[in-house]
């Protein structure tokens, strides 16, 4: 009866011997005759040696985990093969989990001179390139005015090179001599200063025309506006596609823009400026920025009880209350606005203020999330000297002191 069911006996355990072999290499020696099949099946399963089987129970618990691991091998077969594939991205930056991901990227994208000045760099790059331009365009108008003496010069080296080709044949000789001595000299030279070539290059190349100077007034860019964080490094974008679209959404995703619009208050054509700037240009800063941080600070108290126009400073304020929605109207992916008001008085007319400052800014709510964070004082309440709102007292006072004259 044995010897009847042996062939099917042989067969599963073939079959799992290919289910098992990929795990004991035994398995794969172990398929030249039709005995070894039991053989390594026994060893692979954890099963006793078929010749040392000699009940039928032993045969037919064998048998039944035969059948067992046969059956397994049909249900998990899928999951069997996912495991047992290699993936070489497990062993990259690319295999490790999203979160780790952007803790590598904040870390990589950290500076020693932090992000105060990314803006203000931008806009001295941005002169450099005109001036350079302007230099450049100078330079073509002068050649293109001046083309009678390029024909002079052109007609004396005519002149010049038919007397010399009248000279040629006599000199001829004399010229092969003295290039023959010319030759022994260079290289008598060569070998006492071999690096003579070298360097006169490498000065020619670090000696160069200097640069335009940018104007000075880009120093106050930090005051009036500020990054929270580093973009990251040009190092990481050129690893691949992937991690430049995950480094970049991951910026984008965290990094806050703040605008102080009512920094450097007297001076008005320079925020108007820089405001211009950022909303005309083609590759601006702020356009790929989701989240910014808009800051006002007023003094309705001091205002009144000063000899100040409060209505002009009230029109300048709202000028630049305008310029700074140009500028987030430019911002294709704005998500989030928050707005902070400091104000030295709260009452109707300075609410109303209000109102009118930030309409425009409220209209942006069909694109993003606005919200407004208020600071009042306590009326009759001295502000402190070091705080934001004093401050901007100390910078109304100073236009006051210099006869309200705005530039």
């Amino acid at each position: 009866m044995l010897r009847s069911r042996l062939p099917y006996f042989t067969a599963a355990a073939a079959v799992a011997v290919c289910w098992t072999r990929q795990k004991r290499s035994l398995a794969s020696e172990a398929l030249e005759t039709p005995l070894s099949y039991l053989t390594a099946a026994s060893l692979c399963l954890n099963l006793p040696h078929p010749f040392a089987i000699l009940r039928p129970s032993n045969i037919g618990i064998a048998l039944f985990r035969i059948w067992s691991a046969i059956d397994g091998y049909h249900l998990a077969q899928p999951a069997e093969t996912e495991s047992n594939m290699y993936h070489p991205a497990d062993s990259t930056l690319l295999g490790i989990p999203l979160e780790l991901r952007h803790r590598i990227f904040g870390y990589l994208s950290e500076r020693d001179e932090g992000p105060a000045n990314l803006l203000k760099n931008w806009f001295e790059k941005k002169e450099l390139e005109q001036l350079i331009g302007q230099h450049a365009a100078s330079i073509a108008a002068n050649s293109v005015a001046t083309p009678g003496a390029q024909d002079d010069d052109g007609e004396d080296a005519s002149e010049e090179g038919g007397d010399e080709e009248n000279e040629d044949g006599e000199d001829g000789d004399n010229e092969e001599e003295e290039e023959e001595e010319d030759e022994d000299i260079d290289e008598e030279e060569d070998d006492s200063d071999g690096h003579a070539v070298d360097i006169t290059t490498a000065t020619a190349t670090r000696t160069g025309p200097p640069l335009p100077p940018v104007s000075h007034k880009w120093r106050h860019i930090p005051s009036i506006f500020s990054l929270t964080h580093c973009p990251p490094p040009m190092s990481l974008l050129l690893v691949c596609k992937q991690l430049h679209a995950e480094a970049i959404a991951y910026y984008y995703d965290c990094v806050t823009l703040r605008i102080d619009a009512t920094a450097g208050f007297e001076h008005v054509t320079f925020f108007e400026e820089t405001m211009d700037q950022l909303a005309s240009s083609a590759f601006s800063p702020t356009e790929p920025i989701r989240k910014f941080e808009l800051i006002f600070t007023w003094d309705t108290e001091w205002l009144r009880a000063s000899e100040a126009y409060e209505s002009v400073f009230q029109a300048m304020l709202y000028q630049r209350a305008q310029k700074t929605e140009e500028v987030l109207k430019k911002a294709p992916r704005l998500n989030k606005v928050h707005i902070k008001w400091y104000d030295s008085l709260r009452d109707l007319e300075s609410l109303d203020l209000q109102m009118n400052i930030l309409q425009g800014f409220w209209n942006l709510l069909s694109q993003a999330d606005v919200d407004m964070e208020e600071h009042f004082l306590e009326a009759g309440t001295e502000p402190d000297e070091n705080s934001i709102q004093g401050q901007r007292r100390v910078q109304f006072e100073q236009i006051l002191a210099h006869g309200q004259n705005f530039c």
